[in-house]
């Protein structure tokens, strides 16, 4: 145990001591820092100061208090996410002080080198340095390092008049809406530039309290009441709630640490049908909203084309109801992809029109999505999605006819073309059973049957045409010709010459390839020389030509003289020769009496 002597001491230097210790302790030690939490607070009142506690159990917010203070100003409070303590800017004269969770103020006193004025304008980045901005329109900004309260002034760009800004840990930049025109501005703490955000906007007040939070999402309380949430690339910022008004107002977050609330997106889609024709065209309309309790920003509507069409073949447009926002502009082709903000009850109506090609025969199949952004909480997930499906139906094609380009009655070997009224789409049968691969216009039929076509067009099938009938005959056999007796003869000869088949049928003899008038019976009598040929016609066919018979007639040679070598009148004994008048070639036979003299064969 270590023993204080102090205490042996006069009872006046015992008190002047316990002073001077609590005086250091008072000016040091914060009882309970705010920590770095998803907390948001606010410093409200003129001439007399409240500290309040951000609720986001219900919208409107509400802000209960923590302490209020008779006689004081406190602006530009800030979170330090260094050591969790809350700090801000006392009026007249400035100065530096600490806020506790209780609400209690601690005195931290001036900062060396900052001007003597009212800073309204405040926060804190993550390395724990401190953003402050004299009331007023001006261009000062000036950065205290709260680990050694070092000073550095930074003129701006632009002359403008804040009422709070926000540190955004994504991009290291503050963000505040002007009080003229009450657009957003980005301001670059280590350059001092200043950038203009989106166009000017007619808002009612001041944004007297802004949020940065950890994802670098932007909040402002505007005095007259409302909470909104900004888009640091458009300027464009979102009713998230209502709040109460406060005639002066400023506000704090722990930038590193997250702000969320609640909400309840939905989606609906149809195209008021249940089915649908291929080549023809259907209309959804897709409604994205918010049931609340709080508003959103940038939540995504996704909706995919469906499987099967053409990115090209689907246009949509978008609009968006009053406090509510969406990216698409115009008519846009594709797939929607789009980061839409919605306050409670706002929505985004898309017109979604789908060309369906004539191919297309599956289940027309559409989803959209809605998905929260990392800073709302979906309280009910069952209607962030939603499916419409559309069957197809069948536009049954006309029944096709069959037209015959020549007789459809011919004989083996012969064919005839049937052509189809469709162009395409076609498949031929016969008999009723399928041909492998007829599905021309047209169909060289060379069978005997009954044809009939089919047509399909988007796998819707038409009726079978009427039958057209393919009778095709047989040709008749070759006929073989038999001759009655010598094919070879005299000048006056013939012979009968006589097919195979001799019931039915008509006959037709040739000489020589060329067709015999009249000689139609199955037989025939030669009577001239040459090659003889016979057909059968049976039931409109005709049989190949036979094998030529060849008949030779030959000449009858001319009457002979004869002539006696001597009389002719003589004595038995006697004899006289006679002569005939030709004596060359040839065969000569004598005869007597009409009677063949034998071996008489000279000339």
């Amino acid at each position: 145990m270590i023993k204080i002597n102090f205490f042996k001491q006069t009872k006046s230097k015992i008190s002047l001591f316990v002073i001077l210790l609590c005086l250091l302790l008072s000016n040091n030690i914060n009882a309970q820092a705010v920590g770095c939490t998803n907390t948001m607070y606010l410093a409200q009142g003129d001439p007399d100061v409240g500290f309040y506690r951000i609720s986001t159990s219900t919208n409107p917010l509400t802000y209960p208090l923590i302490k209020q203070y008779s006689g004081m100003i406190i602006n530009g409070i800030g979170i330090n996410p260094v050591d969790g303590n809350m700090y801000g800017m006392r009026y007249s004269p400035a100065g530096l002080v600490r806020i506790d969770i209780n609400g209690n103020v601690t005195n931290l006193g001036a900062i060396p080198g900052l001007p003597n004025l009212d800073y309204n304008t405040g926060d804190i980045d993550p390395a724990g340095n401190y953003y402050i901005k004299p009331r007023g329109s001006n261009n000062k900004l000036y950065k205290i390092n709260l680990s050694t309260n070092t000073l550095t002034s930074v003129t701006l760009s632009a002359t403008l008049e804040f009422s709070d800004w926000a540190f955004n840990v994504t991009d290291g930049q503050l963000y505040s809406v002007n009080l003229s025109d009450a657009r957003l501005y980005k301001i670059n703490p280590s350059t001092g530039n200043v950038t203009p955000i989106g166009a000017a906007y007619s808002m009612p007040d001041a944004f007297g309290a802004m949020f940065g939070a950890s994802n670098g999402e932007i909040y402002g309380a505007i005095n007259s009441g409302g909470f909104y949430q900004f888009n640091t690339v458009t300027g464009a910022r979102t009713l998230i709630s209502g709040s109460p008004s406060a005639p002066q107002n400023d506000g704090t977050h722990c930038v590193t640490a997250p702000i969320s609330f609640n909400a309840d997106l939905y989606v609906t889609k149809t195209d008021s049908k249940t089915t649908y024709t291929s080549g023809s065209s259907t209309t959804y309309t897709i409604v994205a909203s918010n049931n609340g309790p709080f508003g959103v920003q940038d939540a995504l509507v996704s909706d995919l084309v469906p499987a099967g069409i053409p990115s090209g073949n689907v246009t949509y447009m978008a609009v968006a109801s009053s406090g509510s926002t969406t990216q698409v502009v115009g008519t846009q082709t594709g797939a929607i992809s789009d980061y839409v903000s919605l306050p409670v009850g706002g929505t985004v109506t898309y017109t979604v029109t789908v060309n369906i090609p004539t191919t297309f025969t599956g289940n027309l199949v559409n989803t959209v999505t809605i998905t929260s952004p990392t800073n709302s909480v979906d309280t009910n997930n069952s209607n962030n999605s939603v499916t419409d499906t559309n069957t197809r139906i069948c536009v049954t094609p006309p029944t096709p006819t069959i037209s015959a380009g020549s007789s459809t009655t011919f004989c083996t070997g012969g064919s005839v073309t049937l052509t189809s009224s469709s162009v395409s789409g076609n498949q031929w049968y016969k008999d009723g059973v399928i041909i492998t691969g007829a599905t021309g216009q047209t169909y060289s039929a060379n069978a005997s049957g009954t044809y009939t076509v089919i047509v399909t067009t988007v796998g819707c099938t038409s009726p079978a045409s009427a039958g057209t009938t393919v009778t095709v005959n047989p040709t008749p056999p070759v006929l073989t010709v038999s001759a009655g007796g010598p094919t070879t003869f005299c000048t006056g000869g013939s012979v009968v010459l006589t097919s195979t088949y001799n019931t039915t049928g008509a006959y037709q003899w040739y000489l020589n390839g060329t067709l015999i008038s009249g000689a139609t019976s199955y037989q025939y009598t030669a009577s001239a020389s040459g090659t003889y040929t016979v057909t059968r016609e049976l039931g409109g066919c005709t049989s190949p030509a036979s094998a030529g018979t060849t008949v030779t007639v030959n000449p009858i040679p001319p009457a002979l003289t004869v002539s006696a070598g001597g009389p002719t009148t003589f004595c038995t004994g006697g004899s006289v020769v006679l002569t005939s008048t030709y004596n060359t070639t040839g065969a000569y036979q004598w005869y007597l009496n009409g009677t063949l003299i034998s071996g008489a064969t000279s000339y």
